[in-house]
């Protein structure tokens, strides 16, 4: 027999609310290099850093919940971005996703060739949870 587990719309909502309430009041670093978890970005891979408040998504429906407006910031570095971490308000990784320009990526940006002094804009993100069963 297929092992399977399923999650109610409700306990999948509950999950991401309770997910992304994680990084309250943290902030998304975009960065270059290799995507990990184990380690926040840190020197010349950090590109740009948007702040969070607290209350950075809004309350989840179907499972998702979409990524409250943030304005531009400035690039710190120059570099290719290729993917964001997402850090608690002590600086500690959350989670990582991938980046794109414009459409594709976990987190959709204005461009991922990135120069120092440019502006960085985030243009979507949508955190999910697993719900390919969900009833």
């Amino acid at each position: 027999m297929a092992l399977s587990t399923q999650l109610s719309h409700s306990a999948s909502n509950a999950a991401v609310n309770a997910i992304t309430a994680l990084v309250a009041s943290g902030s998304i670093v975009v960065a270059a290099g290799t995507q990990t978890t184990s380690a926040a970005p840190s020197g010349t891979n950090i590109l740009a850093t948007f702040t969070l408040g607290a209350s950075p998504f809004a309350s989840a429906s179907g499972g998702s919940a979409s990524l409250n407006s943030l304005g531009a910031v400035t690039a710190s570095n120059t570099g290719t971005a290729t993917y964001a971490a997402f850090l608690n308000s002590s600086g500690t990784v959350i989670w990582t996703c991938s980046i794109a320009a414009g459409s594709g990526g976990n987190i959709n940006l204005n461009s991922t060739s990135i120069s120092s002094g440019a502006s960085v804009q985030i243009t979507s993100y949508t955190f999910s949870a697993n719900e390919a069963n969900a009833s």
